[in-house]
């Protein structure tokens, strides 16, 4: 299986759960670069600044666990 490696610059401003970060620096995640690139320059027309947000895509009553324990991942794959 072929991986596409996209990079989410440095200085992104991302939101997982909820929880806002930046990024300090150039982050490679797996995906497409030309359809991230078209994310990220959608955001900055949207308000001035890059952002990607999370959205809860967890069914109701599931949860995701805490950040450094896996708990309550098997519904995942």
């Amino acid at each position: 299986m072929s991986e596409n490696i996209a990079v989410i610059p440095k200085g992104t401003k991302i939101q997982i759960m909820g929880c806002s970060f930046t990024l300090l620096e150039d982050v490679k995640v797996i995906g497409n670069q030309m359809n991230l690139d078209k994310i990220i320059e959608d955001q900055i027309k949207f308000d001035g600044e890059v952002r990607i947000h999370s959205t809860p895509c967890m069914p109701s009553g599931k949860s995701g666990g805490v950040v450094g324990r896996a708990k309550n991942i098997g519904w995942m794959f």
